[in-house]
C-alpha cells in the first residue's frame, strides 16, 4: 500500500468595492486535502475540507481502494522540492487601511465614474507527499486588483475597467493603467479600414482551453483531436512554441502537477517551433500509451487526476508588447466573452471592450467588434509572438498577438 496526500490552502483577503468605497472585507482561509491510497492495483481517494483526523481518512481511502479505479502505474518517486514566491502581502488591517486611503485618490481622480469590483490579495500553499519519498511544497502570494468603472452619464452596465495582477504591487503603476483605460474610453475611435489587424488577447483562456481539449492524451489517443496524424509535422509558425506552464517565477503557476510530476525542458513543449511534439499527459496515459509524463495531470483534490491541464500557453518571444509590435497598430481585446471554436478550428468571438493600441499607449476606444480566424492562421502566418501584457497590467502573464479579421458588430 502506498499513501499519497495532496493539500491546498487558500488564504485571501477580499475587499468588495461599491461606489468607490469598501463595502465589505471578506476573509477566507480554508484547506482542502485529498488522500490517495494505491493498493493491489487499485486507487482509493477521499477528500476533506478543514481540520480532520489523518489516520481516519487514510483508512477510508484504503477501503475505497478495494473497489476503486484500476491502476497499473506507481506514484511519482523521489521528487523533492520547495518553492516560495511571495509578493507584496499585507495583514488584513493594513490591506484594508491602505486601500481606504487610496480609494479616496481614485474617487477624486475619476469622479465622473461609479467604481466597483474587488481588490484581492491571495496566498496559496500546495503540497504533495507520498510513501515513495516524494515531498513537494509551493507557497505563493499575489495581488489581483481590478476595478470596474461606469460612466455616470452612460446607460451601459460598465464603461471600462483596469488594474494590475501579479506578485508585487505598485500603486503608481495601478493608477497608470486606470488612467490609460479611462483616457482611452474618453476618446472613441473608428476601426481602421484594414480587414485583418494584429489582435492582443488580454485573456487568452479560450485559446488555451482549445489546445487542452485537442491535445489531452485521452482525446489524442482516441483519434478525436484536430491534430491527429500531425505529430512531428510543422503545423504552426516556427516562432510559436506551446508549453505546459510549471515555472512560478514566470507566472502564477504550480511547479508540479496533480500527481507530483514536473516537466523537463524538453517534455514541457507540446509544440516546439511550430512542430507538434506530444500531447498533455498524466501518469495513466504515459504508462498505457508511452507518452511523456510531462506535468499535465489536472483535477480536483478529492478526484482522480486527468490529462486536462489548462496551465498551458505559448513561450515568450519578446520581453515587451512594444518590442513585439515594433510600432504597428493593434486591437487590444480587453473583454472578449462568448466566443468559440468550430470542429474545424475556426474561431470567432464578439469583443465587448477593445481599444486601439500603439507604441505603449491606448489611442482610443473602439466600437463593439467581432474577431475571427482559423487556428492554423492565428498561430501560423498570422502569429506575431507572445509578450507581457501592455501598460504594466501584469508581470505574471504573457499573452499572444495574432492577425485576425476584425469587423464592427
Amino acid at each position: 500500500m502506498i499513501k499519497e496526500i495532496f493539500s491546498k490552502r487558500e488564504n485571501s483577503t477580499e475587499l468588495n468595492i461599491v461606489d468607490g468605497k469598501i463595502d465589505a472585507v471578506v476573509r477566507k482561509d480554508h484547506t482542502m486535502t485529498g488522500y490517495r491510497v494505491y493498493d493491489q492495483g487499485r486507487l482509493g481517494i477521499v477528500g476533506v475540507i478543514g481540520k480532520h483526523d489523518p489516520e481516519s481518512l487514510i483508512k477510508q481511502a484504503a477501503a475505497e481502494a478495494k473497489w476503486g479505479n484500476q491502476v497499473s502505474w506507481s506514484p511519482v518517486s523521489g521528487h523533492k522540492r520547495r518553492v516560495e514566491q511571495m509578493g507584496t502581502f499585507l495583514s488584513v488591517e493594513d490591506f484594508a487601511g491602505f486601500w481606504e486611503d487610496k480609494l479616496k485618490v481614485i474617487r477624486s481622480e475619476f469622479s465622473d465614474f461609479v467604481i466597483s469590483n474587488k481588490l484581492v490579495q491571495q496566498e496559496i500553499v500546495e503540497t504533495l507527499v507520498n510513501d515513495n519519498q516524494t515531498d513537494l511544497s509551493q507557497r505563493v502570494g499575489y495581488n489581483e486588483h481590478l476595478l470596474i468603472l461606469k460612466d455616470k452619464g452612460s446607460q451601459d452596465i460598465f464603461s471600462t475597467f483596469g488594474g494590475t495582477v501579479g506578485y508585487d504591487f505598485d500603486f503608481d503603476a495601478f493608477m497608470g493603467v486606470l488612467d490609460q483605460m479611462v483616457s482611452g474610453y474618453r476618446r472613441p475611435v473608428d476601426l481602421p479600414k484594414e480587414d485583418v489587424l494584429p489582435v492582443i488577447m488580454m485573456s487568452p483562456d479560450i485559446l488555451h482551453k482549445f489546445f487542452t481539449k485537442q491535445l489531452s492524451a485521452d482525446v489524442f489517443q482516441a483519434g478525436g483531436s484536430l491534430f491527429n496524424g500531425k505529430a512531428g509535422q510543422q503545423i504552426f509558425s516556427p516562432n510559436m512554441s506551446l508549453e505546459i506552464k510549471r515555472d512560478p517565477s514566470t507566472g502564477i503557476f504550480r511547479f508540479f502537477d496533480m500527481e507530483g510530476v514536473s516537466p523537463t525542458e524538453e517534455t514541457k513543449f507540446l509544440i516546439h517551433k511550430g512542430v507538434l511534439k506530444r500531447p498533455i499527459s498524466d501518469l495513466k496515459h504515459a504508462h498505457l500509451y508511452g507518452y511523456d509524463a510531462n506535468g499535465g495531470a489536472a483535477g480536483v483534490y478529492d478526484g482522480s487526476p486527468n490529462a486536462q491541464c489548462t496551465d498551458i500557453g505559448c513561450a515568450k518571444t519578446h520581453e515587451t508588447m512594444d518590442d513585439l509590435l515594433g510600432g504597428r497598430m493593434a486591437v487590444f481585446a480587453v473583454i472578449a466573452a462568448g466566443g468559440d471554436f468550430s470542429d474545424e478550428g475556426n474561431f470567432a468571438s464578439p469583443v465587448q471592450l477593445s481599444y486601439l493600441y500603439q507604441d505603449g499607449k491606448i489611442i482610443g476606444k473602439l466600437p463593439p467588434v467581432k474577431i475571427s480566424a482559423s487556428i492554423f492562421d492565428m498561430y501560423g502566418k498570422g502569429y506575431h509572438g507572445e509578450a507581457t501584457l501592455p501598460l504594466g497590467i501584469s508581470d505574471a502573464f504573457t499573452v499572444p498577438v495574432m492577425d485576425m479579421k476584425v469587423e464592427t458588430i
